[in-house]
């Protein structure tokens, strides 16, 4: 995997934890993350005081970062356009994201605004320039970043999480239909990528907090606890249903993109580290299921920590963004 060749950091706020790492050049020199408590994600002045902690205790305080809004806060397109010149490309996308995402002042008839912003990558294809665009309201990412920029760092960029996944799972331009499910506490973002271009997204509401409910209902005690310790048999239902919107993001992509086959299902974030998860779900697939460790084939200052790579792979994959 090639990396950046300067000082990158990102970092990735999810509902339960914050996620850090910085890369420099080859080398990821910082990989830590902080749980979140409940008062912090019910609190905005607790979760900015949790996070000012952080980021000086692994001294980030002050510095520069990349981060990102989850795939169900921005709407995400991959288009493909004739080739033409980079300055035309930017308002041809620009354009564009207004078709699917239109302004609250257009909404209400006023005319254009600039409520509405949007970021795009673009990759030359045999059949012109692809571009996967992201665009939501301005409002939107103010809102996100806010608690970060107020705990003390500087936001250079902010992306979204389906793009970072991408960047920092998919090894092979050339793996043809992935599937990646990057199951958080509180949902689940399912994203479809083909040949390492992203195609599809979908967030459920169904998560890590779902599976220990689901646990606790089925008189299972201490079920976050025995949630960490493998797969048990009141997991199998939970788990089951997992499969069952992995599968209808699957039949939707079949008959919307005109693609048949997969490759591979990529399991990311903490959850997927629960023992025994994998196995199972390669049971209820006709292909294979990974558990795909971002870290592996990077140097880490801090060894320790490697085996934690799947939590990691949002913050990664926005490090490893080039600008």
């Amino acid at each position: 995997m090639i990396l950046i060749q300067k000082t990158s950091i990102g970092v990735d706020l999810g509902s339960s934890a914050v996620k850090a790492v910085r890369v420099n050049g080859k080398t990821i020199t910082l990989a830590a993350f902080k749980n979140l408590t409940k008062e912090d994600r019910q609190d905005t002045g607790a979760l900015i005081k949790s996070l000012k902690d952080f980021f000086m205790k692994i001294k980030i305080y002050g510095a520069d970062i990349k981060t990102c809004l989850p795939g169900d806060k921005a709407y995400i397109k991959t288009i493909t356009l004739p080739v033409m010149p980079m300055n035309e490309l930017k308002e041809a996308v620009r354009w564009e994201s207004k078709k699917y995402l239109p302004s609250p002042a257009e909404a209400q008839g006023r005319g254009p605004s600039e409520d509405i912003i949007f970021d795009f990558i673009a990759k030359k294809t045999t059949e012109g320039i692809t571009v996967t665009f992201a665009s939501t309201e301005k409002t939107t990412v103010m809102n996100w970043i806010r608690p970060l920029q107020e705990a003390g760092v500087k936001i250079t960029t902010v992306d979204v999480t389906p793009l970072a996944l991408g960047r920092a799972l998919i090894k092979d331009a050339q793996e043809g239909n992935v599937v990646i499910a990057d199951i958080g506490a509180l949902k689940t973002e399912i994203d479809i990528l083909k040949d390492g271009i992203l195609r599809m997204t979908r967030t459920i509401e169904l998560g890590g907090n779902f599976l220990i409910s689901s646990m606790e209902k089925a008189g299972v005690t201490n079920a976050e606890e025995r949630l960490l310790q493998g797969m048990e048999k009141e997991l199998k239902g939970p788990v089951d249903r997992l499969a069952t919107e992995i599968y209808r993001s699957m039949d939707y992509y079949k008959a919307n993109f005109k693609e048949s086959t997969f490759t591979t299902l990529i399991l990311s974030g903490g959850i997927a580290l629960v023992p025994g998860l994998k196995d199972y779900l390669a049971g209820l697939f006709d292909f294979p299921v990974l558990v795909r460790n971002p870290f592996n084939g990077i140097k880490l200052k801090n060894e320790e920590i490697r085996a934690l790579g799947p939590r990691f792979s949002v913050a990664l994959g926005l490090a490893m963004r080039k600008r």
